[in-house]
Protein backbone atom coordinates (compact mmCIF):
# COMPACT_ATOMS: atom_id res chain seq x y z
CA UNK A 1 0.00 0.00 0.00
CA UNK A 2 2.80 2.58 0.51
CA UNK A 3 4.12 2.02 -2.75
CA UNK A 4 1.37 3.00 -4.29
CA UNK A 5 1.09 6.39 -1.88
CA UNK A 6 4.50 7.02 -2.68
CA UNK A 7 3.99 6.35 -6.65
CA UNK A 8 1.09 8.52 -7.29
CA UNK A 9 2.78 11.46 -4.90
CA UNK A 10 5.55 10.97 -7.44
CA UNK A 11 3.13 10.58 -10.57
CA UNK A 12 1.58 13.96 -9.62
CA UNK A 13 5.17 15.50 -8.99
CA UNK A 14 5.57 14.90 -12.22
CA UNK A 15 2.69 15.99 -13.50
CA UNK A 16 2.77 19.48 -11.78
CA UNK A 17 6.43 20.11 -13.26
CA UNK A 18 4.75 19.26 -16.91
CA UNK A 19 2.59 21.79 -16.48
CA UNK A 20 5.45 24.37 -15.26
CA UNK A 21 7.30 24.17 -18.36
CA UNK A 22 4.05 24.78 -20.23
CA UNK A 23 3.21 27.96 -18.10
CA UNK A 24 6.14 30.13 -17.67
CA UNK A 25 6.82 32.38 -20.96
CA UNK A 26 8.43 32.01 -24.61
CA UNK A 27 7.19 28.46 -24.94
CA UNK A 28 9.12 28.31 -28.34
CA UNK A 29 11.99 29.36 -27.38
CA UNK A 30 12.35 26.99 -24.21
CA UNK A 31 10.94 24.34 -26.41
CA UNK A 32 14.09 21.92 -26.95
CA UNK A 33 14.64 22.08 -23.17
CA UNK A 34 11.28 21.80 -22.01
CA UNK A 35 11.26 18.02 -24.64
CA UNK A 36 14.53 16.86 -23.18
CA UNK A 37 12.68 17.03 -19.86
CA UNK A 38 9.36 15.59 -21.23
CA UNK A 39 11.21 12.83 -22.13
CA UNK A 40 13.01 12.46 -18.48
CA UNK A 41 9.38 12.41 -17.09
CA UNK A 42 8.46 9.76 -19.17
CA UNK A 43 11.13 7.40 -18.36
CA UNK A 44 10.53 8.03 -14.45
CA UNK A 45 6.94 7.28 -15.64
CA UNK A 46 7.83 3.77 -17.16
CA UNK A 47 10.09 2.92 -14.48
CA UNK A 48 6.79 3.79 -12.15
CA UNK A 49 4.15 1.76 -14.79
CA UNK A 50 7.44 -1.22 -14.91
CA UNK A 51 7.13 -1.76 -10.80
CA UNK A 52 3.26 -1.83 -10.66
CA UNK A 53 1.74 -5.61 -10.30
CA UNK A 54 -1.61 -5.00 -11.11
CA UNK A 55 -1.06 -2.78 -14.31
CA UNK A 56 -2.97 0.84 -14.30
CA UNK A 57 -5.20 -1.16 -13.15
CA UNK A 58 -5.10 0.11 -9.02
CA UNK A 59 -4.40 3.86 -10.76
CA UNK A 60 -7.30 6.19 -9.96
CA UNK A 61 -8.47 8.58 -12.61
CA UNK A 62 -6.60 10.62 -11.23
CA UNK A 63 -3.27 9.76 -11.81
CA UNK A 64 -4.59 7.55 -15.27
CA UNK A 65 -5.25 11.24 -16.58
CA UNK A 66 -1.46 12.92 -14.96
CA UNK A 67 0.20 9.89 -16.78
CA UNK A 68 -1.98 10.21 -19.73
CA UNK A 69 -1.02 14.14 -20.28
CA UNK A 70 2.77 13.71 -19.54
CA UNK A 71 3.44 10.51 -22.11
CA UNK A 72 0.69 12.74 -24.22
CA UNK A 73 3.34 15.72 -24.36
CA UNK A 74 5.93 12.97 -25.51
CA UNK A 75 4.53 13.26 -29.39
CA UNK A 76 5.58 10.31 -30.51
CA UNK A 77 3.08 7.52 -31.63
CA UNK A 78 3.98 5.43 -28.76
CA UNK A 79 3.73 7.46 -26.10
CA UNK A 80 0.39 8.75 -27.94
CA UNK A 81 -0.79 5.48 -27.75
CA UNK A 82 0.06 4.56 -24.07
CA UNK A 83 -1.57 7.94 -23.40
CA UNK A 84 -4.63 6.88 -24.97
CA UNK A 85 -5.15 3.57 -23.39
CA UNK A 86 -4.29 5.48 -19.94
CA UNK A 87 -7.55 8.08 -20.68
CA UNK A 88 -9.74 5.27 -22.00
CA UNK A 89 -9.47 3.30 -18.67
CA UNK A 90 -9.86 7.40 -17.04
CA UNK A 91 -12.98 7.72 -19.02
CA UNK A 92 -14.40 3.91 -18.25
CA UNK A 93 -13.39 5.16 -14.14
CA UNK A 94 -15.62 8.15 -14.75
CA UNK A 95 -19.02 6.84 -16.24
CA UNK A 96 -21.76 8.71 -14.91
CA UNK A 97 -19.52 10.96 -13.36
CA UNK A 98 -19.47 15.03 -14.15
CA UNK A 99 -16.07 16.09 -11.98
CA UNK A 100 -13.06 18.18 -12.43
CA UNK A 101 -10.87 15.20 -13.57
CA UNK A 102 -13.57 13.46 -15.38
CA UNK A 103 -13.89 16.13 -17.81
CA UNK A 104 -9.98 16.12 -17.88
CA UNK A 105 -9.54 12.87 -19.02
CA UNK A 106 -12.35 12.91 -21.18
CA UNK A 107 -10.43 15.46 -22.65
CA UNK A 108 -7.29 13.71 -22.44
CA UNK A 109 -8.88 10.71 -24.48
CA UNK A 110 -10.06 12.98 -27.24
CA UNK A 111 -6.67 14.83 -27.67
CA UNK A 112 -4.90 11.47 -27.63
CA UNK A 113 -7.03 10.15 -30.18
CA UNK A 114 -6.61 13.21 -32.48
CA UNK A 115 -2.87 13.50 -31.86
CA UNK A 116 -2.56 9.60 -33.02
CA UNK A 117 -4.79 10.19 -35.80
CA UNK A 118 -3.00 13.32 -36.99
CA UNK A 119 0.77 11.31 -36.39
CA UNK A 120 -0.57 9.15 -39.05
CA UNK A 121 -1.79 11.61 -41.33
CA UNK A 122 -5.44 11.22 -41.50
CA UNK A 123 -8.12 13.60 -40.01
CA UNK A 124 -8.41 14.10 -35.89
CA UNK A 125 -12.18 13.30 -34.75
CA UNK A 126 -12.91 15.81 -32.49
CA UNK A 127 -11.24 18.64 -33.23
CA UNK A 128 -7.95 19.16 -30.74
CA UNK A 129 -4.77 19.49 -32.58
CA UNK A 130 -3.62 22.29 -34.01
CA UNK A 131 -0.57 22.77 -36.55
CA UNK A 132 1.73 26.17 -37.11
CA UNK A 133 1.29 28.04 -40.12
CA UNK A 134 4.36 27.18 -42.37
CA UNK A 135 5.42 31.31 -42.46
CA UNK A 136 5.61 30.70 -38.49
CA UNK A 137 2.71 33.28 -38.41
CA UNK A 138 0.49 31.16 -35.78
CA UNK A 139 -1.63 27.90 -35.73
CA UNK A 140 -4.50 26.51 -37.55
CA UNK A 141 -6.72 23.68 -37.06
CA UNK A 142 -5.47 20.55 -38.47
CA UNK A 143 -8.12 18.56 -40.49
CA UNK A 144 -10.68 17.03 -38.88
CA UNK A 145 -14.03 14.56 -39.45
CA UNK A 146 -16.99 16.69 -40.03
CA UNK A 147 -18.99 13.92 -39.08
CA UNK A 148 -17.99 14.06 -35.65
CA UNK A 149 -20.89 15.75 -34.07
CA UNK A 150 -20.18 19.03 -31.95
CA UNK A 151 -22.53 16.98 -29.40
CA UNK A 152 -20.21 14.19 -29.39
CA UNK A 153 -17.35 16.81 -28.59
CA UNK A 154 -19.04 17.87 -25.50
CA UNK A 155 -19.40 14.64 -24.24
CA UNK A 156 -15.39 14.79 -24.44
CA UNK A 157 -15.01 17.90 -22.50
CA UNK A 158 -13.66 19.53 -26.33
CA UNK A 159 -14.98 22.79 -28.07
CA UNK A 160 -16.93 22.90 -30.67
CA UNK A 161 -15.20 22.97 -34.56
CA UNK A 162 -16.20 26.66 -34.49
CA UNK A 163 -14.94 27.64 -31.04
CA UNK A 164 -12.06 25.47 -31.83
CA UNK A 165 -10.96 27.36 -34.90
CA UNK A 166 -11.31 30.38 -32.70
CA UNK A 167 -8.68 29.28 -30.26
CA UNK A 168 -6.25 28.41 -32.92
CA UNK A 169 -6.35 32.35 -34.11
CA UNK A 170 -5.25 32.96 -30.18
CA UNK A 171 -2.60 30.63 -29.36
Amino acid sequence: MVFYIDMEDKIKQLFKEDVVDRKAGNLQERLPEIRRRDKVRAKELRKIFSKLKDGIDKLDAECLFYSGFILHHQGSKRATIHARLLAKRGVKLCEGKNTKICKQVRWLYAGSTDRLLMLKGEPQKYGTQYRRRKNGDGYYLYKFNPKTTNEERKLFNVPTIEEAKKLAKNI
